[in-house]
């Protein structure tokens, strides 16, 4: 009996040793520390996307999984001049360190490429073609959206 009065309490303290060490050992990332500024950035982000849609902008896009190679091509209805360089951003859903940020580089074909410098793992993936005045992104799965279309209202 005395045993028993004895392990009820110290395995609450055990457990709850545990999930202390495992609440400060792991971070998350989730949580925003200027969420204020991040919501009012919110609306310039809807105006990149309107941007895109009244232009028309979309892209074809196809990630090779063994080599890495992105290759993007950009059309535009209203004749919009693109840039000669552009950011791209693979972001994982939950895990920000993940994430991976690229320079895409026109070529003499008029396609855009890049590289992944490391392989990206299995699952879900927010694929974003941008540059200051519009931006173009979609969820896909990996690797199986390796051939996929981004426009405005995807």
């Amino acid at each position: 009996m005395m045993w028993l009065v004895i392990a009820i309490p110290l395995s609450a303290v055990l457990v709850g040793a545990i999930m202390l060490t495992l609440s400060i050992s792991t971070f998350d990332g989730l949580v925003e520390d200027d969420y204020y500024k991040k919501g009012k950035e919110i609306n310039q982000l809807l105006a990149r996307d309107e941007f895109a849609m009244s232009n028309g902008i979309r892209a074809d896009v196809s990630i090779d999984d063994k080599t890495g190679v992105i290759v993007i091509d950009l059309k535009s209805t209203a004749e919009y001049e693109f840039p000669s360089n552009m950011g791209l951003s693979l972001l994982h859903p939950t895990q920000s360190k993940q994430d991976v940020k690229l320079l895409l580089t026109q070529g003499p074909d008029g396609r855009y490429y890049s590289e992944l410098l490391r392989p990206l793992t299995p699952g879900r993936w927010y694929f974003r073609v941008s540059e200051p005045n519009w931006r173009l992104q979609k969820l896909i799965s990996w690797p199986e959206g390796a051939v996929f279309e981004l426009s405005s209202d995807s």
